[in-house]
């Protein structure tokens, strides 16, 4: 695991070298560099060989996916019902190697389409910003369908701010039958184009920190969520580990720091730079925040249900989106501050709190 993690903290270092050098262009010289989808390719290349090649001994679900790849015959289908014939269909066609490269392609061919389809950015530091984030490589090599299939959320997500329903209707099925966890977003993604009070949105915020320290959440009101982890896999496999710290519940001051800073980052976007936007795209982004604060709120309330960092992700795949007007090619140019923040952010989670 040592190695692994040499080997992706020197592919960031070299990433942060041309996304500082992107960034400057971008904001003092006020122009972009035109092979910069070259290299996003590149880092894109150089991930996708380190997860996809990596062993078993690297992230806490690499042994749940050969133990499922393994043993895909004697298992029956559960909540992914095509992820499981998608496995039993590789079982038979390619090594356990393979298998694990072909996941985590998907996770980072998903997110390079992504990436490519967010217009007036700059597409490679959205792709910093991504990769600065510690959930970026707990997606890559423990939750890889989760991350997957949050990528093809934020596709379904930004078709419906398109009005393409179908488009969106048939990409957030595609999400689910990679995780079915995204079905959680789907009802706060309708929530977050409705008009809400900011001002009682930030209160209820702060309510549900106050909640879920007192140790008042979901399973308070719904005790029967508690056997929703029942039968999952990854417990399976975990069982022969004598600790495991992701099943650990109670209240997470780590996490409520975290997100309540990028929604106070959020505040300070919308304020300095959205509030000079067009109305339609200032209520886009009102529809983030919202977004981001309720699924927070359902996070926070979730500690105590083992995994709750499954919920967590549901709001962390926002934060990219939240920073994205920084990165806008307009008269506005923070695209080095971004990069400030990314660098901030990677450190302390790599480094300091590792």
């Amino acid at each position: 695991m040592e190695l692994f993690n040499t080997q992706y903290r020197l592919i960031f270092a070299f990433c942060s070298i041309v996304a500082f050098i992107i960034a400057t262009m971008h904001d003092v010289k006020r122009v972009n560099l035109k092979s910069q989808l070259q290299w996003l390719s590149l880092f894109l290349f150089l991930l996708l060989l380190l997860f996809g090649l990596r062993g078993e001994e690297v992230g806490a679900d690499t042994n749940a996916y050969i133990f499922q790849f393994e043993n895909v015959d004697s298992l029956s289908p559960d909540r992914e019902v095509a992820f499981y014939y998608f496995t039993k269909l590789l079982h038979k066609l390619v090594s356990v190697q393979t298998f694990l490269f072909i996941i985590a392609s998907f996770y980072l061919g998903s997110l390079y389409y992504y990436i490519k389809s967010r217009p007036n950015i700059n597409q490679f530091l959205l792709f910093f910003v991504f990769f600065s984030m510690f959930f970026f490589k707990t997606l890559g090599i423990n939750v890889v369908r989760q991350g997957v299939s949050l990528i093809f959320f934020l596709l379904a997500y930004q078709a419906y701010e398109k009005k393409q329903l179908k488009k969106s209707v048939i990409l957030i099925i595609i999400s689910l039958c990679w995780h079915t966890t995204t079905i959680i977003a789907v009802p706060l993604v309708y929530f977050s184009t409705r008009k809400i009070n900011l001002k009682f949105l930030n209160i209820s915020y702060f309510s549900s920190i106050v909640l879920a320290f007192a140790n008042f959440g979901l399973l308070t009101i719904l005790p029967f969520l508690s056997n929703l982890n029942k039968y999952d896999r990854r417990i399976e496999v975990y069982a022969t580990h004598e600790t495991n710290e992701l099943y650990t519940v109670g209240f997470k001051p780590q996490f409520v720091l975290f997100n309540t800073l990028f929604l106070m980052l959020a505040y300070f976007i919308r304020k300095k730079i959205v509030s000079k936007y067009p109305v339609t795209e200032q209520k886009k982004y009102n529809s983030y925040i919202i977004y981001f604060t309720l699924s927070s709120m359902l996070f926070f309330m979730a500690f105590q249900i083992p995994y709750s960092d499954r919920i967590g992700l549901l709001s962390w795949i926002m934060i990219p989106l939240l920073m994205e007007p920084l990165l806008a090619y307009r008269r506005h140019q923070y695209a080095t501050l971004a990069w400030t923040i990314c660098i901030v952010l990677f450190i302390t989670f790599e480094f300091i709190l590792s």
